[in-house]
């Protein structure tokens, strides 16, 4: 899948009272969820199927950049009600790209509908009705998650609802 390579610094982690946000940029031709080997730090990158085997991904300037395992973590997304009342559980493949990726494949697979439109886009799972707003920058939308950081240094993230 095309991603975007790394050009410099790109604020997408923030942090406050330990908690860090990912701004993912929300990619409908994304195969993987994808972040960049340095967000989240404290969480432990683990081999995966993908650095086992050599895969790697295309980025935007048609270089080839390597799977280089992968981080699970648990967080947050607003939502109509505020914040998510559960925890969901990401497995974001690594690889030396520029933004977090969100895939809109993964999304769909595990029920959201994903809704790109200039009154309100988001993701509205279709089994419990939450609704995950996303921003649009530049011409991107955007997702954002929020980790607690000293939950995550065991890397025990379940699997995340819309990667199953």
């Amino acid at each position: 899948s095309d991603v975007y390579k790394r050009q410099g610094n790109v604020n997408s982690v923030e942090s406050k009272d330990g908690w860090t946000k990912i701004k993912f940029m929300v990619d409908s031709g994304a195969n993987d969820i994808v972040i960049p080997p340095e967000e989240l730090p404290e969480v432990p990158l683990q081999e995966s199927k993908g650095s086992k085997l050599g895969w790697s991904y295309r980025v935007a300037n048609g270089a080839e950049v390597p799977n280089e395992g992968e981080k699970q973590f648990q967080g947050i997304t607003k939502c109509q009600a505020g914040w998510s009342k559960k925890l969901k559980a990401v497995t974001a493949q690594v690889a030396d790209i520029t933004q977090p990726l969100m895939a809109v494949k993964k999304m769909t697979r595990a029920g959201y509908q994903v809704i790109f439109d200039e009154e309100g886009s988001g993701a509205l799972n279709k089994v419990t009705k939450e609704w995950i707003p996303m921003s649009e920058e530049d011409d991107a939308w955007f997702l954002d998650m929020w980790v607690k950081s000293e939950d995550q240094k065991t890397g025990s993230g379940k699997g995340f609802p819309w990667q199953e």
